[in-house]
């Protein structure tokens, strides 16, 4: 059903687009597309985006859905790449955080997060803020196309 309310949700945005009536952005089925993206990130940041460990990215979506998660590149027992959700807030970074850990924070209204998590919008057509590493940002936004 989660996998229905993403789909129809973002057909529903594709079609308002083209009619230039913008709306339901703050809805339930809003919060699920956001969450459904969300839950991609650690995997999308790590692989999609091909950030090496040591990279931190946070995502803050801001509203009317609002979301903040982190992820932390970390190197799993086979020595690849993996991404690692940080909670928000002060949990953000770990207590153990090196000084040298890079962090690149990326913010985003839900329209623009959707419309670009949905494939529909172009990177250099996403409005966003961006602060830390623009070119590690731009990976991340370029791989944050969730298909299922």
């Amino acid at each position: 059903m989660l996998l229905r309310t993403f789909d129809v949700w973002a057909h529903e945005q594709d079609i308002r687009s083209a009619l230039g009536r913008p709306g339901n952005l703050g809805s339930p089925a809003a919060s699920v597309f956001v969450n459904s993206v969300i839950l991609q990130l650690p995997r999308l940041v790590a692989k999609g985006a091909g950030l090496e460990p040591g990279h931190q990215v946070i995502i803050d979506v801001t509203g009317p859905v609002m979301a903040r998660v982190g992820v932390r590149v970390e190197t799993d027992e086979q020595g690849r790449p993996r991404g690692r959700a940080m909670l928000s807030g002060d949990n953000v970074f770990p207590s153990d955080r090196q000084p040298d850990r890079e962090t690149t924070t990326i913010s985003l209204s839900t329209e623009a997060f959707t419309r670009r998590a949905a494939g529909r919008r172009l990177v250099s057509s996403t409005a966003c803020t961006v602060v830390g590493d623009e070119p590690i940002a731009r990976r991340v936004l370029e791989a944050l196309v969730v298909t299922f």
